[in-house]
């Protein structure tokens, strides 16, 4: 669920590629039913994107996502349920010829799962889970807060960038804004007032939760990332991001 809801091509030798898009509405998402093997993946950019094959190659390159990001369950189901929710993309996956470069998200993510123990439920500023060793890098989690709640959810799947990585994900010089907060609770809809306590960046290998910034709204951080000059707009990069060039 998002401005791309599943994109998934099968590789072969193609290559494919989302290059200077964004999506600026806010996804909501509620459940009320009881159905059981409901497996949402809510994003603000892209649902669910990967490789289902071992050719080819899958890009999003220069883009973005506004709105904020919200999934609701709100009646109990079976164990072992998923969800996946993030503000740019909810599930990435399909090796190392999947590449993130140069996006963001700035809205505010929310995951409350009123499932069973042991449900895989997943909540991230930038991505949600990775799988097979994707490639991200050189980009940025800006919202507010991402926040997690349900029986039994484990805080390591909470996180600034991605929130869970199953097996490996390569991450290289992504950040997220200083003040984002991670909130975790295993009652539904309980939501802490106070934001969990992040280890030391050196106890954090995965980099998961990214470097902090707290220059996002000045030109040389986003040009240091390398966000090139012929594609972006900067001059209301005050505001905290840039804009994508007409």
């Amino acid at each position: 669920m998002g401005t791309f809801n599943t994109w998934s091509p099968d590789g072969g030798t193609a290559n494919w590629s989302i290059v200077r898009c964004y999506a600026g509405g806010n996804v909501k998402v509620t459940v009320t039913s009881t159905q059981s093997g409901l497996t949402p993946k809510v994003g603000g950019f892209i649902g669910s994107m990967g490789l289902d094959s071992t050719g080819g190659r899958v890009n999003v390159y220069d883009c973005y996502a506004t709105g904020e990001v919200s999934y609701d369950r709100k009646t109990g189901s079976s164990p072992n349920a998923y969800s996946f929710v993030a503000g740019f993309i909810a599930d990435l996956y399909g090796g190392a010829n999947v590449y993130v470069d140069h996006c963001f998200s700035t809205g505010s993510v929310t995951n409350n799962s009123n499932t069973g123990s042991g449900s895989l439920c997943i909540a991230g500023g930038l991505i949600g889970g990775t799988r097979d060793n994707p490639r991200v890098s050189n980009s940025v989690a800006l919202g507010s807060s991402v926040i997690l709640s349900g029986p039994g959810i484990n805080p390591d799947r909470i996180g600034r960038v991605i929130g869970f990585i199953d097996g490996t994900a390569t991450l290289t010089g992504n950040y997220a804004r200083s003040g984002l907060g991670l909130y975790h609770s295993t009652t539904y809809n309980d939501i802490p007032t106070t934001p969990m306590s992040l280890a030391p960046s050196d106890d954090d290998p995965t980099q998961k939760h990214g470097d902090n910034t707290t220059t996002n709204n000045t030109v040389g951080f986003w040009t240091g990332l390398g966000f090139p000059a012929g594609w972006w707009d900067f001059s209301g990069v005050s505001r905290g991001y840039p804009t994508l060039q007409p």
